[in-house]
């Protein structure tokens, strides 16, 4: 009977020693995919990026926003293809093909939520990004994530040649409640010249010393 015992308590301190150090070497693991998907913190435009990209992360009863009307504008109309498409925040078709919209008519927080940028500077003349947050991207297969860049890329594509002059560059990222998925950069039509997965440093150049509210370029 007391060897039973303790075979019990000696299996059981196993197991939670087990599980203990199971979970700091998967928290280590996630940590570590989380630092190199976010890259190096010096790296100009960073710390503008994550101003602009907590602001879809947080649910702050806002389905769109941007570093001015002009690009909010954008955001909202970005968002909106999601919405037409039936496509919650959790990246899957609603019932129906559509959510429902929330009562008293704020935003429904089950959209997905949507950053635009649009602004000019020396280095890459005109440009507009999109940051789309969808927290359930990382469950979804990367066929299905595709799919959805390919629709945030196509409206993407729409609005700016329909509200902004000239060849800008478009760039649009999805990300998770964690990570960035599909990140797919190039002009105004065709086929995007640059995609990856993950990787949102690629973006802070791009943010590097944008205000918090800027003149936006030339709408035509």
């Amino acid at each position: 009977m007391k060897r039973s015992r303790l075979t019990l308590i000696l299996a059981a301190v196993f197991f939670a020693t087990m599980g203990v150090y199971l979970y700091i070497r998967l928290r280590g693991f996630f940590d570590e995919q989380l630092q190199q998907e976010m890259g190096n913190p010096a790296t100009p435009g960073f710390r503008e990026f994550f101003t602009a990209d907590g602001l879809i992360a947080a649910n702050t009863g806002e389905s769109a926003s941007g570093n001015h009307d002009h690009a909010k504008g954008l955001a909202k109309a970005l968002q909106a293809a999601f919405t037409q498409a039936g496509v919650s925040i959790n990246a899957e078709r609603a019932p129906g093909g559509r959510v429902q919209p929330a009562a008293g008519g704020r935003p429904d927080s089950r959209y997905p939520r949507v950053y635009g940028l649009v602004r000019q500077d020396e280095l890459h003349g005109t440009f507009c990004i999109f940051l789309v947050y969808l927290p359930e991207l990382a469950k979804l297969p990367e066929s299905r994530q595709d799919s959805l860049a390919q629709l945030a890329w196509t409206r993407a594509q729409e609005l700016a040649a329909a509200r902004i002059p000239g060849y800008p560059t478009i760039g649009v990222g999805l990300r998770g409640a964690r990570l960035y998925g599909p990140i797919w950069i190039g002009g105004k039509v065709g086929k995007p010249i640059h995609t990856q997965r993950g990787g949102r440093y690629i973006f802070y150049p791009y943010f590097f010393g944008e205000p918090a509210l800027s003149t936006p370029p030339p709408t035509g």
